[in-house]
């Protein structure tokens, strides 16, 4: 019993903002890792239902569409009613696309349900859930981002893999069933543990923080600064940075929604 007693102490004297960190890990490992396992579902789908595989990955492409401005929009907004009713909205959007998935008959329905829904849900680990990790985290903020965005790495190593087990055992309507029931299952918890840090859970901010902002001279901007639109968009760093996302999206994910089915195509065998 006294083993016990001093474990629950030690959960309870965690830091919040440590809990909210891993909270958000999971939530880019459940977005990305379904997002992801996409090439998996490719072939049998397009083969169930004598698709093109074109016509078959548009809704992986309308998925991307959707979420770029739709991330705008859930992160202007999230500044406006707080981060955990967006997380908590996008989580519900997210699952209920991937869920409908599994009982498609049609096409269009294939783009409603994964490219546009799944596609608003995906926009909640994009602004919303790294402002929610900054809240936090103000000394180590580059330490506490790329633990959140490594869940994208394990997300895609291990939902392909259930994916394709789903598959082999079951079907593709099962499997993607299960993906939709289990992202509810992970997504939803972890976004009511995230929320606004109370008083003397967030990290101070180091001594010299302010000083670094001053050295960057504006280039970055500073946190005492209100940008405007029209700043934003003449802000040359601000393009380096769309223009390197572009050319790293584009780069990894063709490859990911086709190399499964190609890979198929070339005798690998799947997993059984």
């Amino acid at each position: 019993m006294a083993n016990m007693f001093l474990s629950l102490r030690g959960i309870k004297a965690l830091p919040m903002a440590w809990v909210v960190l891993a909270a958000a890990f999971s939530m880019q490992m459940v977005f990305s890792g379904i997002h992801f396992s996409f090439g998996v579902f490719l072939k049998p789908v397009a083969e169930d239902f004598q698709w093109s595989r074109g016509a078959t990955a548009f809704a992986y492409t309308l998925m991307w569409w959707v979420s770029s401005p739709a991330g705008l929009l859930l992160g202007w907004i999230s500044d406006r009613i707080g981060t955990r009713k967006i997380l908590v909205f996008g989580a519900l959007m997210f699952g209920l696309g991937i869920l409908l998935s599994s009982r498609i008959e049609n096409l269009w329905q294939f783009y409603l349900y994964f490219g546009i829904l799944a596609g608003i849900g995906r926009a909640a680990d994009r602004a919303p859930l790294l402002s929610a990790v900054f809240q936090f985290f103000r000394k180590r903020k580059g330490l506490a981002v790329g633990i959140t965005l490594s869940g994208t790495g394990i997300g895609t190593l291990l939902f392909p893999w259930l994916a394709r087990y789903m598959i082999s055992a079951v079907d593709w309507r099962a499997a993607f069933a299960v993906m939709g029931l289990l992202s509810w299952l992970i997504l939803l918890p972890a976004a009511f543990i995230i929320r606004t840090p109370r008083p003397g859970e967030a990290e101070p901010e180091s001594l010299d923080a302010k000083t670094n902002h001053t050295d960057a001279k504006g280039i970055l901007g500073t946190e005492d600064k209100e940008w405007t639109v029209s700043e934003v968009l003449n802000n040359r760093t601000f393009w380096i940075f769309v223009g390197t996302g572009l050319a790293c999206c584009i780069s990894h994910s063709l490859p990911l929604a086709h190399v499964v089915a190609y890979a198929s195509d070339k005798g690998v065998a799947d997993l059984t």
